[in-house]
């Protein structure tokens, strides 16, 4: 599921109104890698479409004004090449750049990236300067579509107003550089957070579903787990299991005897999963205290938060629904779960008509007596 589409109306008329930045389609299969791209991205005001893999970029295509392209390149159901290749036949997207994503930077995922018709690659854990310094390179506004053209990475961040972030990040967490992790959310606290809870259910189980692959003859997709892994544990700062994903992916790729090298690959996710979960565990603990007054007007602020976010199609809606579950009002667990899940799959539409649920629960919890 991808961000709703424009009705035809606006769509239009976003094709010749100037815009802060351009359109970006944001094409990844894994839902952490497209939530530190729409970040970085959205900081610069950009406006951000995802797909989850290359069939789902295509329809966009022909359904939505696009001005570039991040693509990653492994993907299931069809990668990055194939789409590039399928996009790059049709002669009205000739001049729309597509810029590959990898975790590798070996030459010959490069030279496959040109042969795709992919004007450049970068590299995950994808450097938000580095980002910002290529779409400078390489995106040249259209006057039949005008936005502004990207701003130089030394501009960036000068003269924006910050937004308050009253998040606070744990001392530390085993395996986790949380610096080095921030970094890539652009310095946002609640964005990163939200990506560290949502790490354990999303890859916790990554190794067993590598051998399970590998016991099913599915080479290629143990290596396109491991190489997602790869990347998404570098973005989160997790360096050591980052490179244990890799030392995976080469074994594999190469056909050397993988067994090794996935065993510590177990090791490095069960001791960065098992901090995580700890953590998890003590914020939820600290967070089921009885409900007073100040916590209500904070809970109805944020419920307006959110429905202004999700009608914005803007993914700091799951930021407002982690601020939301902070606050540990019981009534409040399954109506939030509700619209996390559609939000968190980018059906913000569905998630919208949630809000109702939402706000009508939360006008049913009474503070706690004095």
């Amino acid at each position: 599921m991808f961000s709703r589409p424009m009705p035809e109306q606006n769509r239009n008329q976003d094709r010749t109104r100037p815009r802060a930045a351009g359109v970006v389609l944001v094409v990844d299969d894994n839902s952490i890698n497209r939530m530190v791209l729409q970040e970085m991205l959205q900081q610069e005001h950009y406006t951000v479409r995802v797909a989850v893999h290359g069939a789902e970029a295509v329809e966009v295509f022909a359904d939505e004004a696009v001005d570039f392209v991040l693509m990653d390149v492994m993907m299931p159901i069809m990668d990055g090449y194939e789409a590039t290749r399928i996009i790059r036949s049709r002669p009205e997207f000739a001049g729309i750049p597509v810029i590959a994503m990898t975790a590798n930077a070996m030459e010959r995922d490069l030279e496959l990236a040109r042969e795709a018709g992919m004007v450049c690659t970068v590299t995950k854990p994808v450097d938000p300067a580095a980002l910002y310094r290529t779409l400078v390179e390489r995106i040249v506004p259209d006057p039949a579509k005008p936005f502004d053209a990207p701003r130089d990475p030394a501009e960036v961040g000068s003269g924006r107003r910050a937004e308050p972030d009253q998040a606070v990040l744990p001392g530390s967490l085993p395996g986790i550089d949380l610096e080095v992790g921030l970094s890539h959310l652009a310095g946002k606290v609640t964005a990163y957070l939200g990506l560290l809870r949502r790490f354990p259910e999303r890859q916790g189980s990554c190794v067993e579903a590598i051998r399970s692959c590998l016991g099913r003859g599915e080479t290629a997709e143990a290596i396109r787990l491991a190489h997602t892994l790869k990347g998404v544990a570098g973005s989160l700062g997790a360096a050591g299991l980052s490179a244990a994903a890799r030392e995976v992916e080469s074994a594999l790729k190469e056909g050397r005897p993988a067994e090794g090298t996935i065993d510590a690959l177990e090791g490095a996710l069960a001791l960065v999963v098992r901090g995580l979960e700890s953590w998890i565990a003590a914020e939820q603990g600290r967070a089921l205290r009885a409900v007073g007054p100040a916590d209500l007007d904070r809970a109805r602020e944020l419920v307006d938060s959110l429905e202004r976010l999700l009608g914005d199609n803007d993914t700091a809606a799951l930021g407002a629904l982690d601020d939301l579950r902070s606050l540990g009002i019981p009534e409040l667990e399954g109506s939030i779960a509700a619209v996390y899940a559609r939000a968190d799959n980018y059906d913000f539409d569905a998630a919208l008509e949630g809000v109702g649920a939402l706000r009508a629960k939360l006008g049913g919890v009474r503070p706690a007596p004095a």
